[in-house]
């Protein structure tokens, strides 16, 4: 019995789909080991609130009512980076990893979500206070 090219192609895409996946969170567990491994005790996580973030832009008209450019195109390609990033994938990963590190390893990483509220201009003090310990802060980009 011969198969439906619809079937065909729907579990080709899904393949596809399955192995972007999986090279994704490949990606996520293997910086996260190494964020860990790095010997710092805390990380903290911005809360962050991608459906506002990753929403269309407002549209603009002018008095005739023709649509004037309103930067959604470019931030069409942000949205997306955005998505496709897992945020939310990355940072159970983290709290997961960190956990294990502490109970396998004994390493006392925590990981901190915080609001995003003034972050930046509360996290750029070298030092930040947690319970009756103070950290050091020391702030590197991964991806």
């Amino acid at each position: 019995m011969a198969v439906k090219p619809d079937a065909k192609h729907a579990k080709r895409e899904g393949k596809i789909h399955q192995k972007i996946a999986r090279s994704r969170q490949y990606f996520q567990y293997k910086t996260t080991y190494k964020l860990t491994r790095t010997g710092k005790k805390v990380f903290f996580i911005e809360k962050l609130n991608l459906v506002g973030l990753t929403c269309r832009n407002q549209t603009k008209q002018d008095e005739n009512g023709k649509y004037l450019p309103n930067g959604q195109s470019s931030k069409s390609r942000l949205n997306k980076s955005w998505l496709d990033a897992a945020f939310n994938q990355f940072f159970q990963i983290l709290g997961q990893v960190a956990e294990k590190a502490f109970h396998v390893a004994k390493r006392n990483a925590r990981v901190i979500e915080c609001k995003s509220n003034y972050t930046s201009q509360l996290l750029s003090y070298p030092t930040y206070p947690i319970g009756n310990s103070v950290y050091r802060l020391q702030y590197q980009r991964i991806f």
